[in-house]
């Protein structure tokens, strides 16, 4: 699975505006990452996966990525 398939994974039904004022960053920052346009900073992609109680592996990096791993968001 592919960053930008881990990150809308995890937003699920949630807007990027909301995530993206919960974490300090701009909706249109927040969008280009989803997308694969920009590459965080490394504190950014600490920030992202706090927000989403993960490891920043688990989301940015091949290796920590599996489908199973990633937890959905749709219940909070």
């Amino acid at each position: 699975m592919e960053v930008r398939s881990a990150l809308r994974k995890l937003r699920g039904k949630k807007s990027l505006s909301e995530i993206a004022h919960n974490i300090n960053i701009t909706p249109q920052m927040l969008g280009k990452i989803e997308r694969g346009e920009r590459n965080p900073s490394l504190a950014i992609a600490k920030r992202i996966s706090h927000y989403y109680g993960v490891r920043v592996d688990e989301i940015f990096f091949a290796d920590g990525r599996d489908e199973t791993s990633l937890k959905t968001l749709d219940t909070c």
